[in-house]
């Protein structure tokens, strides 16, 4: 908790919805991409927050980041906090809390039988996350 504290000037916290979350890797690269859209001029919202939203649902629009993976029951709540380093922390601390609806999932990145046929579920929603970084 002590590095939360010193990462809160230049930090974020931002709440999902648990069931739409499949792991550490969807957050963090969520985060990565809202840094670098930052750092470039590029990010399509006016908070960090709500840049890693957008992009861990795949999406740079607002609305459709809140209908994808925002919190709708309170208790189905994934909350991630802090800088890189404390993102990292936070998810290995709350690895247990990761916990998908694998056809939630499914619903929320329109992913079809044949799409899971190659590749495994985090793989191709880290693909939605990756992409949405070119929209």
């Amino acid at each position: 908790m002590e590095a939360l504290a010193k990462a809160r000037g230049k930090g974020f916290a931002q709440a999902f919805d648990a069931e739409c979350i499949v792991g550490e890797k969807q957050v963090l690269l969520a985060y990565e991409q809202a840094e670098k859209s930052f750092a470039g001029k590029a990010n399509s919202t006016n908070s960090l927050e709500m840049e890693v939203l957008v992009r861990a649902a795949g999406t740079t629009k607002i609305d459709d980041a809140i209908a994808r993976i925002g919190v709708k029951d309170l208790k189905n709540v994934l909350v991630a906090a802090g800088g890189k380093e404390v993102a990292k922390k936070l998810g290995e601390e709350l690895k247990p809390a990761f916990a998908p609806n694998n056809e939630k999932v499914k619903k929320v990145f329109g992913l079809d039988e044949k799409a899971l046929a190659g590749y495994e579920l985090e793989q191709l929603v880290l693909e939605r996350v990756a992409l949405s970084a070119l929209e």
